[in-house]
């Protein structure tokens, strides 16, 4: 799957320190390869109550809400 960063992401990340920056974007990256399963400090969660099937990335103290969309 491709990982396309919305706009205000990339502006939150090229906020935070260059550690948490490359933290995260590991991480959101990664979900290109599975977006749906836990992996080492990285974890995933459906969230309830959206309009679409929507997932949670928790990485540290960061957060990133995103949905998958199949081609």
């Amino acid at each position: 799957m491709e990982v396309r960063l919305h706009p205000d992401v990339r502006d939150y990340l090229d906020e935070l320190q260059d550690s948490d920056t490359d933290r995260c974007e590991s991480s959101l990256k990664k979900l290109g390869d599975d977006p749906y399963r836990n992996r080492p400090k990285c974890d995933i969660k459906k969230l309830k109550g959206k309009d679409k099937e929507m997932y949670r990335l928790r990485g540290g103290d960061h957060r990133f809400e995103y949905f998958c969309r199949r081609r």
